[in-house]
């Protein structure tokens, strides 16, 4: 049981191990994204999709690496300037091997290193 913040943080790093250990590539965050997000607008196969190749990106980064992937065109989602993610294009934002995030991003918004807070920026 988890009753303190000591507690969580030991919990933590307990599950970065086994994640680690199995090869596990998506944090909770990103995998409630998955849900949140990708599956409000693609099917089951294509979200697996995104996700694998996310993680097997991921999995050849360096440890303290920080890398946006920009993986997958799709039609416009959300509306524009709205406190909601929206965008036509599916991002994956790696960090020290792990996938922290899913996001949608515009087209028209800058797609480079300093607007993504990451080291570089793969497009596949």
């Amino acid at each position: 049981m988890i009753s303190t913040y000591a507690d969580r943080l030991a919990y933590d790093d307990e599950l970065d191990y086994y994640r680690e250990r199995t090869g596990h590539r998506v944090n909770d965050h990103a995998q409630d994204r998955v849900y949140t997000r990708l599956l409000q607008v693609m099917d089951m196969e294509s979200a697996d999709l995104i996700v694998g190749t996310a993680e097997a990106f991921a999995s050849k980064c360096g440890p303290f690496e920080s890398v946006a992937l920009r993986l997958k065109s799709i039609s416009m989602v959300g509306q524009a300037w709205s406190d909601q993610s929206n965008g036509d294009t599916v991002v994956a934002v790696i960090r020290g091997r792990m996938v922290q995030t899913f996001m949608f991003r515009r087209r028209s918004q800058p797609f480079d290193r300093n607007a993504l807070s990451v080291d570089r920026v793969v497009t596949l």
